[in-house]
C-alpha cells in the first residue's frame, strides 16, 4: 500500500467517527405545551358503588395548540384509582401526526401533577423526560401539559 492510499484509508476512517460523537455530546433537548380537553372519558366502577379503590378511568381526549386552539393530536389512556379523593395511577400516549409519547405516573385529584415520558417513535423517538400536567383556568375541563424531553 502506498502512502497516498494509506492517508486516504485514515481520513476516511476518521470521518465515519467524529460524527458519532458530536451526536452523543450534543443532546436534544425538546419542550413544547398542549392542551388537553377532557371530553372523551368513561368510568369503570368495579368494587363497591361509587369512587372506590381499582375503578378505571380510561380516555380518548384531544389535545390543541393552546386552550381555544386546533386539534394536533390525541391523548388516549386508563387511569386506576388507588386513593379515593388522593390520586390515580396512570398510562397514556400522547399521539401527534409526527409520532407519539408514552407517559405514566400518578394523577393527584386535588392539583398539579407530573409523568415520566419513557419513550417514544417518529420525531419522538430516543426521546425520554417530564411530563407536567396543571389545570387551564377558565377552560374547565382542560389540563396543560408541558413536555421536557432530551436524548
Amino acid at each position: 500500500m502506498n502512502l497516498k492510499s494509506f492517508a486516504i484509508q485514515v481520513a476516511l476512517a476518521a470521518s465515519l467517527v467524529v460524527p458519532a460523537q458530536t451526536i452523543a455530546a450534543s443532546p436534544q433537548v425538546l419542550t413544547f405545551s398542549v392542551v388537553e380537553l377532557s371530553t372523551g372519558e368513561t368510568t369503570v366502577d368495579l368494587g363497591a358503588k361509587g369512587p372506590s379503590a381499582g375503578d378505571m378511568l380510561t380516555f380518548n381526549n384531544p389535545l390543541l395548540d393552546g386552550p381555544g386552539g386546533k386539534e394536533i393530536g390525541r391523548m388516549n389512556g386508563f387511569c386506576i384509582r388507588t386513593a379515593v379523593g388522593k390520586g390515580q395511577e396512570c398510562t397514556f400516549s400522547d399521539i401527534f401526526a409526527d409520532g407519539s409519547v408514552m407517559a405514566h405516573g400518578y394523577f393527584l385529584e386535588t392539583g398539579d401533577a407530573a409523568f415520566v415520558a419513557s419513550g417514544g417513535t417518529g420525531r419522538y423517538a430516543g426521546l425520554h423526560g417530564e411530563i407536567t400536567m396543571d389545570v387551564v383556568d377558565g377552560a374547565d375541563p382542560a389540563f396543560r401539559y408541558t413536555f421536557h424531553l432530551s436524548r
